[in-house]
C-alpha cells in the first residue's frame, strides 16, 4: 500500500493537532506503509522531509516517536539515519545564519552605514532566526530609506513572513481592511502590507474585483463589508470620470454626488473609516492650456472634482490628493502602457509612495502618527554653530545661499505645530547661546515654541528619555533630526523606537524627506490640537510651580481647576474617537474605534457615554478625557473605555470622570459597576487604579467590582464641576 505524500504532510503539518495527536497518526502511517514504503513514495517522502525540517514546519520530536513505532525496523533505520543527516545540516545552517546574522550587525556597528540593502538583509537573517521583532524594526528601517521598487518586490518575502509566523504583540495594531477601486488593486496590495508593516500594523486585507467598487459598496452583502472592515480604501484614476476634452457641468455633478453617496453609504453600513483619492491630473491632450483655460475643459473640471470631494469631508473620512502623492515620486506617476496593458494606476514604481499614503493615513485615524518633532540645532535649525560663530552670524533666510533651506525647516516645523505636533531641542549647546539665538528677528521658531528644551553636554539619548517622561509620552512617538550621523547612530541604536530620517547631512532635504515619510498625518484638526502646544507649556509651567509646594492638596486646589462634563455628541465626536486611538498611558483598555463606532454608541440607550474638559488658571486644556460604559443588565453597568490625556495626569480629573459614572449607576438603580484593566507596555501607571478607589478583583483577570448601593463614590474636592 502506497500512501499519498500529502497525507504524511497533512499528519505532520497540522498544527491544531498536539504533539501527541500528531505522533500517533505518523506512526499510523508508518505500520500502513510497511516494506512497501522503500521504493519511489521513500525517495519523495525523503526530498519534502528535507524541504520541512529546514524550514522548521516538521518538528523532529513527531518523527522520532513515528519511527519508533514503526513495525517495520528496516523503514524506521532508513528513515532515522536521513533524519540525522538533515538534523545536522539544519544545525549547520542555522550556525551559518546566525554567524552571517552576527557579522553583518557587527559591520553596521563599525561602519555606520544606512543602507536599505543591508538592513534589508539583516531583517531577512531575523526572519530565518525566528526574530521577528527585530526583523521588523529592520524592515521599518529599511522602507524609512525609500527605498526603489526594485527593492520592495525583492523583499516581500520578508513581509509575507512576519505576517505569517510573527506573534501579536509584534504590532501596535491588527487592522481589517477593504480595498476596491476603479483600478487594478493588485499591485497596490503588496506594497500596502508592507507599508502597514512599516508603521507596526498588521492590515488583512479583502481585495474586490476589478472595477467593481460601486457594487461592492451598494451591496450590504458584499466582500467589502463581511470582512468587518476598520476601514475602507478606495482608489480612484482619471478615467473613471469617463468624459472627453471637456465636460458639461451636469457630468461632474452627477460624478460628484455618485462618489458622495457611496461615501456616506460606506460610513452607515460599516464602523470603518474610509480613505480614498482624488482624481490624478491627467496630461494635456489636443487641447493643450485650453483643457485648463475653458470653463468646461477637461482638467479643469477634475480639478473642480478634487475640489468638492475634499471639501466639508465627513468625519472618518481623509483625502489623498493624487498630485501632492506624485510630488513626492522622483519618476513617473503613471504610464500609459500600464493602463492600456493592465488598468495599473499608479505605475508600479509609483505603488511605494501610494502605499505609503494610504497607511499614513491609517496610522492617523488609529493613533499612531508621530506626535513630537525633536530638533538639533546647530546645522539643522539654522547653519553654523552658534557656540563658535555667534547668534548674529548663523545662517538663515535669504541673507545666506544655504538659509533659506534653514527657513524652510523651520517654516515646515512651525506648521506641524499648529496641527497639533508638538516641538522639543535636543542639542549639544550651552543653553544661554542657543537661547540667544532664537531672539533674532529673522527665526521663524522662537524659544516658546518649544515644549521641552534639552541645550547641555549630555548624550542625546539621555536628553530623548529626559523628555519623554517630560512629557509623559513614548518614545515611538518621537521623530528626531539631527545633521551629526554620529548622534543619529546613537539614537537608533539607544532608542530604536524613536523615528531617526536620514537625509545625507544635506540640510536642503530636511523637509523633502519629512514629507515623504508622512509621519505626522492627521485627519483633522481638532479645537484641541491647535490648543495642544500651550497646554503643555501650561504643563510645564506648573510642574515648576510644584517642585516649590509643600502639600500637593494646597497646591491643586491653588491650580484654580473646573471641569465640564458633557455626553458625547456631534460636536465632540471627531474629539473623542481621537483622543481614544490615540491615548496609550492612561487608558485601560486601550480598544479602539473610528468616530463612526464612537457616534453609534453615544446614540445607543445601551451605553453611558462622558467627555470631560478641564481648564485651569494658566490654561483651557480643551476635552482631555473620555469614559464609555456599557449597560449590561438593569443590576451592572461596565466600564469598557476610560482614557484621559496625559497632559493632564496627576490632576485628579480621573476622579472626576469615576465619580460621574458612579452617580449615574446609582442614580439609574445599578447594583454593580465594573471595571476593566487590559495590561499593556504603556498603562502600567493605571494597574491599582480601581484597588485604590474601592472596587475588588472580581472573577475574571483584570476585572474589578464596585458595589454601587453599599460603597461611597469617589470624591474630588480639587475641581469644580460644571455641566456641559
Amino acid at each position: 500500500m502506497e500512501i499519498p505524500i500529502s497525507k504524511w504532510l497533512d499528519a505532520c503539518l497540522d498544527r491544531g493537532a498536539t504533539s501527541e495527536e500528531a505522533c500517533a497518526r505518523i506512526a499510523a502511517l508508518c505500520r500502513d506503509v510497511g516494506r512497501k514504503f522503500i521504493g519511489d513514495v521513500a525517495m519523495n517522502f525523503l526530498s519534502v522531509m528535507q524541504r520541512k525540517l529546514l524550514a522548521k514546519e516538521w518538528e523532529p520530536r513527531h518523527l522520532e516517536a513515528a519511527l519508533a513505532a514503526a513495525d517495520d525496523a528496516q523503514l524506521a533505520n532508513f528513515l532515522r539515519i536521513e533524519l540525522e543527516f538533515h538534523l545536522k545540516r539544519r544545525e549547520n545552517i542555522e550556525l551559518a545564519t546566525a554567524n552571517k546574522l552576527e557579522a553583518l550587525l557587527k559591520f553596521e556597528d563599525s561602519s555606520g552605514a544606512v543602507d536599505p540593502e543591508l538592513f534589508g538583509e539583516i531583517a531577512a537573517l531575523y526572519v530565518k532566526v525566528g526574530d521577528y521583532r527585530n526583523s521588523l524594526y529592520y524592515l521599518r528601517r529599511a522602507f524609512e530609506l525609500f527605498p526603489n521598487f526594485s527593492f520592495w518586490t525583492r523583499r516581500q518575502a520578508i513581509a509575507n513572513a512576519i505576517y505569517a509566523q510573527a506573534p501579536r504583540d509584534v504590532y501596535q495594531r491588527e487592522l481589517n481592511v477593504s480595498l476596491a477601486g476603479s483600478c487594478t488593486t493588485a499591485f497596490l496590495r503588496p506594497f500596502l502590507l508592507a507599508a502597514g508593516l512599516a508603521r507596526e500594523m498588521k492590515l488583512n486585507i479583502y481585495e474586490a474585483d476589478f472595477g467593481v467598487y460601486a457594487q461592492e459598496i451598494l451591496n450590504p452583502e458584499s466582500g467589502l463589508y463581511k470582512h468587518n472592515p476598520d476601514a475602507i480604501l478606495l482608489l480612484f484614476e482619471s478615467h473613471d470620470f469617463n468624459c472627453g476634452l471637456r465636460a458639461p457641468q451636469s457630468k461632474v455633478d452627477e460624478y460628484v454626488a455618485k462618489i458622495k453617496n457611496l461615501r456616506e453609504l460606506a460610513l452607515e453600513r460599516s464602523s470603518a473609516c474610509l480613505i480614498h483619492t482624488g482624481l490624478e491630473i491627467p496630461p494635456f491632450g489636443a487641447w493643450g492650456g485650453l483643457e485648463y483655460t475653458e470653463p468646461d475643459g477637461r482638467v479643469r473640471r477634475m480639478q473642480e472634482i478634487n475640489l468638492r470631494l475634499s471639501e466639508n469631508l465627513p468625519s472618518g473620512v481623509a483625502f489623498l490628493l493624487p498630485s501632492q502623492l506624485a510630488e513626492l515620486h522622483d519618476g513617473e506617476w503613471t504610464r500609459n502602457r500600464d493602463w492600456y496593458v493592465a488598468k495599473q494606476y499608479p505605475a508600479p514604481q509609483a505603488t511605494p509612495v501610494l502605499a505609503t499614503a494610504f497607511a499614513s493615513n491609517l496610522a492617523a485615524f488609529f493613533g499612531l502618527s508621530k506626535r513630537v518633532l525633536v530638533m538639533d540645532l546647530d546645522n539643522t535649525a539654522w547653519g553654523g554653530v552658534v557656540g563658535e560663530d555667534g547668534p548674529f552670524n548663523l545662517h538663515i533666510g535669504p541673507t545666506f545661499s544655504d538659509g533659506e533651506s534653514f527657513t524652510a525647516f523651520q517654516q515646515y516645523a512651525k506648521g506641524l505645530q499648529l496641527k497639533g505636533v508638538l516641538l522639543a531641542v535636543c542639542s549639544k549647546n550651552n543653553e544661554s547661546d542657543a537661547l540667544q539665538a532664537f531672539n533674532r528677528n529673522d527665526m521663524i521658531l522662537k524659544r516658546d515654541d518649544f515644549v521641552a528644551f534639552r541645550a547641555n553636554w549630555q548624550d542625546k539619548a539621555t536628553n530623548l528619555r529626559s523628555i519623554a517622561q517630560e512629557l509623559s509620552l513614548g518614545l515611538d512617538t518621537f521623530v528626531f533630526v539631527d545633521d551629526n550621523p554620529a548622534e543619529r547612530a546613537l539614537i537608533r541604536k539607544e532608542l530604536p523606537e524613536v523615528v531617526t530620517p536620514e537625509f545625507d547631512n544635506q540640510h536642503w532635504k530636511i523637509v523633502p524627506t519629512l514629507r515623504r515619510g508622512m509621519y505626522f498625518e492627521t485627519i483633522a484638526i481638532t479645537k484641541e490640537d491647535r490648543e495642544r502646544h500651550e497646554s503643555y507649556r501650561s504643563r510645564a509651567k506648573v510642574r515648576e510651580m510644584s517642585t516649590s509646594a509643600t502639600n500637593l492638596k494646597d497646591y491643586l486646589a491653588s491650580l484654580d481647576m473646573s471641569a465640564t462634563i458633557e455626553n458625547v455628541t456631534e460636536q465632540n465626536v471627531t474629539r473623542v474617537a481621537q483622543l481614544i486611538n490615540k491615548t496609550n498611558q492612561f487608558n485601560f483598555t486601550t480598544r479602539r474605534f473610528s468616530v463612526d463606532e464612537a457616534r453609534r454608541r453615544s446614540t445607543d440607550d445601551k451605553w453611558y457615554c462622558r467627555a470631560f474638559s478641564l481648564q485651569d488658571a494658566q490654561t483651557l486644556h480643551g476635552l482631555v478625557g473620555v469614559l464609555l460604559a456599557r449597560k449590561d443588565s438593569a443590576q451592572m453597568w461596565t466600564i469598557d473605555s476610560f482614557v484621559m490625556s496625559c497632559r493632564v495626569i496627576g490632576r485628579e480629573l480621573e476622579d472626576v470622570m469615576l465619580a460621574d459614572v458612579q452617580r449615574a449607576a446609582r442614580e439609574a438603580g445599578v447594583a454593580t459597576l465594573r471595571g476593566l484593566y487590559i495590561p499593556t507596555e504603556k498603562n502600567e501607571q493605571v494597574k491599582d487604579f480601581y484597588a485604590k478607589r474601592g472596587f475588588t478583583p472580581g472573577e475574571a483577570e483584570g476585572e474589578w467590582l464596585f458595589d454601587v448601593a453599599s460603597q461611597a463614590p469617589t470624591t474630588c474636592d480639587v475641581i469644580r464641576i460644571l455641566e456641559g
